[in-house]
């Protein structure tokens, strides 16, 4: 519950604080939050490979998907 709170209220003060905000600081703190997904769903969702691998595999997964976005922009 604790957790539930903190969040609407960190989502409400972001969008009072950011609403102003340029554009880069709105897609840094968008990249920064997908980055923590990522490592999120890979340590959750891949735990033989999380497992074996140990936290590397969330770094790893997000270089994977870096890499992945460099490619199809370039």
């Amino acid at each position: 519950g604790t957790l539930m709170v903190v969040g609407g209220v960190a989502a409400s003060l972001g969008n009072v604080f950011l609403t102003t905000a340029p554009v880069t600081v709105l897609t840094l703190v968008g990249a920064v939050a997908g980055g923590g997904i990522l490592a999120m769903v890979s340590s959750v969702m891949m735990p033989e490979a999380y497992e074996d691998g140990g936290p590397s595999v969330g770094l790893a997964t997000i270089a994977g998907f870096l890499c992945a976005f460099l490619f199809s922009v370039l």
